[in-house]
C-alpha cells in the first residue's frame, strides 16, 4: 500500500500551488529589458573594436608590401600613374608585381566595397598630391600626358608620425563616392580620411606601424611637417566632412 501524500506533493497537483503574479513577470521583464540597455553600448563597442582589429590587419599588410616595394625602388612607393585619361593605382603596382595578390586585402572590410568590387579605385587611400606631401618627400616625373607619383619613405624625417595610408571615403561625385577611395588629400579634391571607427580612422605610417586616429591627433601629426595654415578636412563617421584646421 502506497505511503500518505505528503502535503507538498499536494499542493504540487492542487491550485494551491505557488505560481508567478503577473506584476512579479512585469518585474523580470523590466530588469531583462535594463540589463540589456546597459549591456548593449558594451557589445557594440565590443564589435566595433573587433572590426577595428581586423581593419587593422589589412592595413599592416597592406603596408608590409609597401615597404618591401620601397626596397625594391630605391625606398619610393608609387603613390599613382596618370596618363592623361586613367589613373594607375598605388595598390595595383603591388598587385601586378606579386607583392600581395589577395586584392580582399586591399580593403577595409567594414565599409562599402567590403570586398575588391573590380573597381581600383575603392580601396584603402594613400596620402598624395602637393598640397598633402612635403616637397622634400615627393618625387613626380611629368613626361608628355604621362605623370607618375612618388612617396620617398627613406627621406621622411619622422616615419613614426608620418600617416601613409588610411581608411578614406570619396565626397565627391565620381567613382569613389561614398565608398572607399585610392586617395586621400587633407584639402580633398576625390577621398578624405575617414574616421568610421569609434571616431577614428585607422593609419599606417611610414615606420610600419598601424594606429586608430582621433581628429586631433590628425591635426597634430600633419601639422608637424605641413605649414600651420594648411587646410586638413576629414569625413566623420555619419558622413559628414569638417575641416579640422585651420
Amino acid at each position: 500500500m502506497c505511503g500518505a501524500v505528503t502535503r507538498q506533493e499536494k499542493l504540487f497537483f492542487s491550485s494551491e500551488a505557488t505560481a508567478f503574479t503577473l506584476i512579479e513577470l512585469l518585474v523580470v521583464v523590466v530588469i531583462f529589458s535594463i540589463l540589456a540597455a546597459l549591456l548593449s553600448p558594451a557589445l557594440k563597442n565590443a564589435r566595433e573594436m573587433g572590426r577595428r582589429t581586423s581593419c587593422m590587419n589589412n592595413l599592416r599588410n597592406c603596408g608590409l608590401a609597401l615597404q618591401m616595394y620601397a626596397g625594391d625602388n630605391n625606398g619610393r612607393i608609387l603613390n599613382y600613374v596618370w596618363d592623361g585619361t586613367t589613373e594607375s593605382t598605388w595598390w595595383l603596382a603591388l598587385y601586378r608585381a606579386n607583392y600581395m595578390t589577395k586584392r580582399d586585402v586591399y580593403l577595409c572590410p567594414y565599409f562599402p566595397p567590403n570586398k575588391y568590387s573590380g573597381n581600383q579605385y575603392r580601396t584603402y587611400g594613400i596620402r598624395c598630391g602637393t598640397t598633402a606631401i612635403p616637397a622634400d618627400y615627393l618625387d613626380r616625373t611629368e613626361s608628355g600626358s604621362l605623370c607618375w607619383e612618388y612617396t620617398c619613405l627613406d627621406r621622411i624625417c619622422s616615419p613614426g608620425e608620418y600617416i601613409c595610408l588610411a581608411d578614406t571615403v570619396g565626397i565627391v561625385a565620381g567613382a569613389c563616392y561614398q565608398n572607399q577611395s585610392h586617395e586621400f588629400k587633407f584639402k580633398p579634391i576625390v577621398g578624405a580620411l575617414h574616421l568610421r571607427h569609434l571616431g577614428a580612422v585607422n593609419c599606417w605610417f611610414a615606420d610600419g606601424h598601424v594606429k586608430a586616429c582621433v581628429e586631433q591627433e590628425i591635426k597634430d601629426l600633419v601639422l608637424r611637417e605641413m605649414p600651420a595654415n594648411t587646410i586638413i578636412t576629414v569625413a566623420r563617421g555619419d558622413g559628414t566632412t569638417a575641416q579640422i584646421n585651420p
